[in-house]
């Protein structure tokens, strides 16, 4: 199965995946020229960064191209127009957008002909806004010995294949095509799940899919074992950093 086919996970991406801190979102607004802006989110699956950034008062489109990511962000409302669409072929004029965002997805799309459907698409001076959520090293040694266990047991089962935006660096990419002013921003956070909802994280996460059933029942017996084992209150804690890259288009 292909790993970035995420619409056979939609539904446990939906309930299981979090959003961003609001920290970064006010932050955006002192980068955003104005509330009329026009932003497209791209790669923006059910919706979840999308319907952020409409909450923080910006226009926004989301676009994906899974169906079933798409069908799921409608059925959110909000108010928020979505369409079904590849990063390589946008349906949308050129120019017609003021900032493009890309929320733990650019990895997906780094292509030469998804980038220059991106520029297409941008206004001159325009903002690419890439994201990428990530873990963090934590001071409580106990966050710290759980994120530990679970590096050493994806890396069991995927090797280097455990973190498909392991190596990506969204500021090399912009700059290698044509992106000037790059900056970088970390914004730090922490997110508490449940044992049930942190097990449906699991089955969220595009490593699902290089597994057979068999691998399946095993890595989530795993996880499941590591995870009730290191339980802080009833939590499952993550140290978590949203990495923000900002360029702008010459």
């Amino acid at each position: 199965m292909e790993r970035s086919n995420f619409d056979v996970l939609s539904k446990d991406y939906d309930a299981a995946r979090r959003g961003y801190p609001a920290g970064l979102f006010r932050y955006l607004k002192g980068i955003i020229p104005g509330k009329e802006s026009q932003i497209l989110d791209i790669g923006c699956g059910t919706g979840i960064s999308t319907r952020q950034l409409k909450r923080h008062g910006f226009k926004v489109i989301g676009s994906d191209k899974g169906v079933e990511m798409i069908q799921i962000a409608k059925r959110h409302g909000g108010g928020i127009s979505y369409v079904v669409a590849p990063a390589n072929k946008l349906p949308f004029r050129k120019g017609q957008f003021d900032i493009i965002t890309a929320f733990t997805a650019f990895h997906w799309f780094d292509d030469t002909k998804s980038v220059n459907e991106i520029k297409r698409v941008l206004k001159k001076g325009g903002i690419f806004i890439a994201v990428k959520k990530t873990l963090t090293k934590s001071k409580d040694r106990r966050v710290e010995k759980l994120q530990r266990g679970q590096r050493v047991i994806m890396d069991r089962y995927f090797g280097e294949k455990s973190d498909a935006a392991k190596n990506h660096d969204a500021a090399e990419v912009l700059k290698k095509n044509g992106f000037i002013r790059i900056t970088r921003r970390p914004f730090y956070f922490q997110e508490k799940y449940t044992l049930a909802q942190a097990m449906l994280r699991i089955k969220s996460m595009s490593n699902w899919n290089l597994l057979s059933d068999a691998q399946r029942e095993k890595y989530y017996a795993d996880m499941y074992n590591l995870y009730k084992r290191n339980l802080i209150g009833r939590y499952v804690v993550r140290e978590c950093v949203a990495k923000m890259v900002v360029g702008y288009l010459s």
